[in-house]
């Protein structure tokens, strides 16, 4: 079900989450595999396998969020990114002194940091592989080279579980976001803003439904801005997220 919504999700359905709507639905993945490996858990979390380092340094921190000394908490505290450019972008929103496309290019690359921040989907997968008992993978998706490709994997590994009767809310309100053409487009430079309207072009996309048009109806070349805040928002939120959740267990120190 949810890798045919992956392909056919348009703008118009998409809804605005919450922070807090995201934490309810991240909460029951972490909890579960909490109890059903402590170790796999935070091997999954920092997404490192058989170290030395890591092992002493969970001995000492007991309980405790695991420093942000640790070195290995780099990548984890790359989540600080999106929050970084989501809160340039809304603070320049705020202000209300930037002309309005100027500030959607911001959102664009917010949405498409949040898209292609691999770190999520490295947590997520081990975790989906540890409630269908197999081990963390310290190279889990390391050859994929997008958020879609990534995102593809983590939904044939949750239709594994649906199988086997455990379903999590989260991927349908995950991939009501997720949109491959508008990610092309914009990691490609593949747009066109047009302020007086108010609309994105995507003008490969606007060429393919004159050159094949029978494939014209299942093309979208046109988002408004309004759509693309829609995006913008749920996608920022879920990053906001993950990243709370994330926090309880490692210290992810100071965003800059």
């Amino acid at each position: 079900m949810f890798r045919r919504a992956l392909a056919a999700t348009t703008l118009q359905e998409c809804h605005m989450f919450t922070v807090d709507q995201f934490v309810d639905d991240l909460e029951p993945i972490f909890d579960a595999v909490h109890q059903r490996s402590e170790r796999d858990f935070i091997l999954s979390l920092f997404h490192i396998v058989n170290s030395p380092e890591l092992e002493r340094v969970l001995r000492e921190s007991g309980n405790a969020p695991i420093t942000s000394q640790f070195r290995f908490n780099l990548t984890p505290k790359s989540l600080h990114s999106v929050t970084n450019l989501s809160a340039y972008t809304n603070y320049l929103d705020a202000q209300g002194q930037s002309p309005e496309f100027l500030v959607m290019y911001s959102k664009l690359y917010a949405y498409l940091q949040v898209l292609e921040t691999k770190y999520i989907y490295k947590v997520l997968g081990n975790f989906l592989r540890v409630l269908l008992n197999q081990p963390p993978d310290g190279t889990l998706y390391d050859e994929l080279h997008s958020g879609h490709q990534c995102f593809s994997r983590l939904v044939a590994l949750h239709d594994e579980l649906v199988a086997g009767g455990i379903q999590f809310a989260l991927f349908e309100k995950w991939t009501t976001f997720m949109d491959r053409s508008l990610r092309n487009c914009i990691a490609h430079n593949d747009l066109n803003m047009h302020a007086a309207s108010r609309t994105i072009l995507l003008p490969s996309l606007l060429l393919r439904q004159i050159t094949h048009p029978a494939e014209a109806p299942d093309i979208r070349g046109v988002y408004t801005f309004d759509d693309v805040i829609d995006y913008y928002v749920s996608a920022t939120n879920f990053t906001e997220a993950f990243k709370c959740v994330v926090s309880r267990t490692i210290d992810l120190g100071d965003r800059y």
